[in-house]
Parts: C-alpha cells; sequence; structure tokens
C-alpha cells in the first residue's frame, strides 16, 4: 500500500486544486463585452462634498477592442443614451480622469454602460475632491459588472453593510442600474442581524435607467437604528433586470465604502 500513497496524494491535490477553481468567488473587475459602472458622476453631494470619477478600461486579450461607452444618467430611462467612442489596443490600459465630464461635458450623476467587441476589464474611482489637491481626494471603487450577474423577476440578492445607528457617523445610499432596456419592479426587504425583516418597499426602474437612494429615501425615515442591517432585493415584476449595490459612508471624513450585491455561485 506505501507504495501507491504518492499517486493518492496526487490524486487527492487534484481534486481539491479543481474543487478550490470551481467555487473560488467572483472577482471585483470580471472582464466582458458587456458590462456596467453602476455609480459615476460629477457634481455636488451631500455635506458639501464634490465629486468626481477616473474611468481605467483595460484589454487584456490579443486583438484590438472597439468599445462604446454609455452614459446611463440618474432617474431617468436612457433608451438612446450618449455614447463615447474609442478603441483599446491588445494589453493597452486607458484612463480618463474626471471622465463623465471629458466623454460626455455633463454633469450630474449616473452609470456607465461599456459595450465591447472583445473582453475589457473596466474599473472606476468616484471620489470627493472639495480642494485643488487631488491627494486630499476620499475615493470609492467600482469594478464593472456584468450584464449577466444582474437579477430579474424570481431572482433575488442581497447587500450587506446598511447603517443606520443612533450615533451618526455614517451614511448609506442603495444604487440599481437596469440593463436589458425594459422595466423592471423590485420589493425590497430590510433585514436586522438575524434575520427577521423590519419592512419592505417597492421601487420601479425603467429601461437602463440608473437610481441612487438613501436608507431614509427608500423607507421614509421609518426603519429602527442598527448599525448591522441589510438589504433584500427581489425582482417581483416586468422583464428588466438590475445590478445593486450599497455605498456606506463616513459622515466626518467623507471616506466611502462600496458594498456589491451577493452573486450566485459559479457552476
Amino acid at each position: 500500500m506505501s507504495g501507491h500513497k504518492p499517486h493518492i496524494c496526487i490524486a487527492i491535490i487534484g481534486l481539491l486544486a479543481l474543487l478550490v477553481a470551481t467555487v473560488a468567488p467572483i472577482s471585483a473587475g470580471q472582464a466582458g463585452t458587456d458590462v456596467y459602472l453602476p455609480s459615476v458622476g460629477r457634481g455636488p453631494g451631500s455635506s458639501g462634498t464634490v465629486w468626481r470619477t477616473t474611468l481605467w478600461i483595460h484589454n487584456p486579450g490579443s486583438t484590438s477592442a472597439n468599445c462604446q461607452v454609455q452614459l446611463l444618467l440618474r432617474d431617468q430611462a436612457n433608451p438612446s443614451p450618449a455614447q463615447y467612442n474609442l478603441t483599446v489596443a491588445a494589453g493597452e490600459t486607458v484612463r480618463f480622469e474626471d471622465a463623465t465630464w471629458r466623454m460626455f461635458g455633463i454633469t450630474g450623476y449616473g452609470a456607465l454602460r461599456v459595450v465591447s467587441s472583445e473582453d475589457v476589464v473596466v474599473n472606476s474611482r468616484i471620489y470627493n475632491q472639495p480642494g485643488t489637491s487631488v491627494s486630499d481626494t476620499q475615493g470609492q471603487f467600482f469594478g464593472a459588472v456584468p450584464a449577466s450577474f444582474s437579477i430579474g423577476q424570481g431572482e433575488s440578492t442581497e447587500v450587506l453593510g446598511v447603517n443606520q445607528a443612533p450615533d451618526g457617523d455614517f451614511r448609506y445610499n442603495f444604487g440599481f442600474v437596469e440593463t436589458t432596456g425594459n422595466s423592471v419592479s423590485l420589493e425590497i426587504a430590510l433585514y436586522a442581524t438575524q434575520g427577521s425583516s423590519w419592512i419592505f418597499t417597492t421601487i420601479q426602474l425603467r429601461p437602463f435607467e440608473q437610481m441612487q437612494k438613501s436608507v431614509d429615501d427608500l423607507f421614509n425615515n421609518i426603519i429602527g437604528e442598527s448599525d448591522n442591517f441589510r438589504l433584500h432585493v427581489r425582482g417581483v415584476a416586468g422583464s428588466g433586470r438590475v445590478i445593486v449595490f450599497g455605498s456606506r459612508i463616513a459622515n466626518g471624513s467623507q471616506d466611502a465604502t462600496t458594498f456589491e450585491m451577493g452573486y450566485p455561485p459559479m457552476p
């Protein structure tokens, strides 16, 4: 039997490697040909903040990628969004500072959709710059999410990190982006730490609409106080699909943290 142990070990190691590869979590900035940055913009925000966005597009392949960047403006349908076309060479990374202004000449907020002839990796940093120095900014990272990860009718997801504590240290926003060009209705429930639901509400997104709401906006200032809520989002009607995110901002420093939606397990 001892002569067979190395072979058994090798087989077990190989099986474990396969299992790890199978269940590995999806990393931020998944490459794709139709991907969404769910929160971008330029302009004033809460508590005296002034926001801008830096955009990166990387082509990891061996063929040039013809990319179309679309701006989906907040709180409206976007059936014919503004577009910016560019080619990203094989292995190239392009960067756009103050991207929504440089590409579209627009002050305001929304999402970016990048449609490409080849798989690309798209990242962004939306940041508060109250003064003149970039070194004094506080930023928030978003990795673009493939449209295939969005949820529709009968599907659900979770967003963690919701803070509604009475100390006022943080504020929390939720964002939604429709990804198919169709309307969708969502049921949104807020859950406490132990899993009990506090309150439900519903919203509707129009085709290619981006929406962002605070906790109080969604639930009309009537939720309880906790620093560890989670949001449960379920598609209930319509043929549209959505990407969901959370944003937790420290009220003192204005430093922000992204909370991605929960994605389904990899097959």
